[in-house]
């Protein structure tokens, strides 16, 4: 069959499907790009040419393309609001699926939104989160099962937006309903399981609570590795989650073979330029900080910071995060005028995007004060560290490692000036 013929961009979408589920993410891509044109050459029903619009931006997107991915998602989310209407599933996919981007790309309020739009369009289909009612009462099994991925990805969204912005509290309950319905539809070591097990984690390790991050890792990751084998793709991230985890305990050097392995796993399977391969270099960097590796530590920062500008431009939380570890290794190096340049340039862009009682602020005040300390330019120091340990109780808790060792450092200031 030839590719003028009309079947062939059903043909070429079927071989991007395959192309994408075995990880060969450009070639699916070649494939849903040729398709496309197909459909929109020949006049093809609109709800078609929203999927395959849909389709080429997730293959994007895999490639870490986000800014190219996006306004694919947005036309076909135009495309299927006025096709389908507002309250769709396919239209509560789409938002899902635009969130996830939005959220990558530093913008969590948008990202909020939409992940908040779709759980609404979810609950009227499936009222409460418990049987379904409505339109899913009367669907057939598969669909009845689509729609429950719809709705746990529509919880994700919107509890990694939560997350990302510091409201640990209201992330929680969206974050443990996506696990309970996931355990509920499919089993309780199910992949899907596994995916909002990892989201819990990581929302656990940045609340300060260690030992339930740890839990929902390590079963999330006992899963992967039954269901995909040791050395999936899948895997590197929860490797890396845990390594993560060990940072934030203070256990550097517990967590840099976990986080060597991951990064080998990505940069194998990604390529060395994609945005998850600058994550994971970034956190390696900081558990070589911590053992005092600075040469190879600052090496790895670097290389991730130039991924982040090229990816997401200058003003991205990810850039705001590689200055403020940036500043920590030239502060140990006894260079104090540079890293109060680079505490104050990682402050401008996280007050300017994130807003200024984000707990990421409120980090970024504690070590610029603790800096300011070391100088002896204590009133600075004291104004910064009262208002770091501010915003850290209100958006962390009293309790939270991050706050205690903000107090601790307003403390240890001289009494007497």
């Amino acid at each position: 069959m030839g590719l003028e013929t009309p079947g062939s961009a059903a043909e070429l979408r079927s071989l991007g499907q395959e192309h994408e589920e075995a990880g060969r993410h450009a070639e699916a891509e070649e494939c849903y790009r040729r398709a496309l044109l197909l459909l929109e050459g020949d006049g093809s029903d609109e709800v078609e040419v929203a999927c395959a619009l849909n389709e080429l931006a997730e293959a994007m997107r895999a490639q870490g393309k986000f800014a190219a991915a996006e306004p694919l998602y947005r036309r076909s989310l135009e495309i299927l609001e006025r096709t389908e209407g507002a309250g769709h599933p396919d239209v509560a996919n789409l938002l899902n699926n635009l969130s996830g981007v939005r959220q990558v790309q530093g913008d969590y309020l948008e990202a909020e939104a939409l992940g908040r739009r779709s759980v609404e369009i979810l609950e009227k289909i499936w009222p409460g989160g418990g049987s379904p009612g409505g339109e899913a009462e009367e669907c057939d099994a598969e669909t009845r099962a689509a729609l429950v991925l719809i709705r746990q990805q529509s919880l994700l969204a919107l509890a990694t937006a939560l997350r990302s912005q510091g409201r640990y509290a209201e992330a929680e309950p969206p974050s443990e309903e996506s696990v309970r319905i996931a355990e509920e539809a499919f089993g309780p070591e199910d992949y899907q399981v596994a995916l909002s097990l990892n989201a819990l984690g990581v929302l656990y390790k940045y609340w300060g609570k260690y030992d339930r991050a740890e839990e929902a890792y390590l079963r999330s990751c006992a899963i992967l590795e039954k269901r995909l084998g040791p050395d999936h793709l899948q895997l590197s991230y929860l490797l890396y989650n845990l390594a993560g985890l060990a940072h934030a305990r203070g256990r550097y050097a517990e967590g840099e073979p976990l986080c060597r392995r991951a990064l080998a796993m990505k940069e194998k399977a990604l390529g060395s330029d994609h945005p998850d391969v600058a994550v994971n270099r970034s956190t390696l960097a900081a558990l070589l900080d911590g053992q005092g590796k600075f040469d190879e530590a600052e090496d790895l920062y670097r290389r991730a910071l130039a991924g982040y500008q090229r990816v997401f431009g200058p003003e991205h939380p990810d850039v705001a995060l590689t200055f403020n570890n940036l500043a920590a290794i030239a502060r140990a190096r006894e260079k104090p005028a540079e890293a109060e340049a680079l505490y104050r340039r990682a402050l401008e862009i996280r007050e300017k995007i994130l807003g200024p009682d984000h707990p990421q602020v409120g980090t970024t005040l504690n070590n610029l004060g603790q800096l300011y300390a070391s100088l002896e330019r204590y009133p600075e120091a004291e104004s910064l560290l009262r208002r770091a340990v501010s915003i850290l109780e209100m958006s962390c808790g009293p309790d939270h490692p991050n706050t205690l060792a903000a107090r601790e450092n307003l403390s240890a200031l001289p009494r007497a000036r």
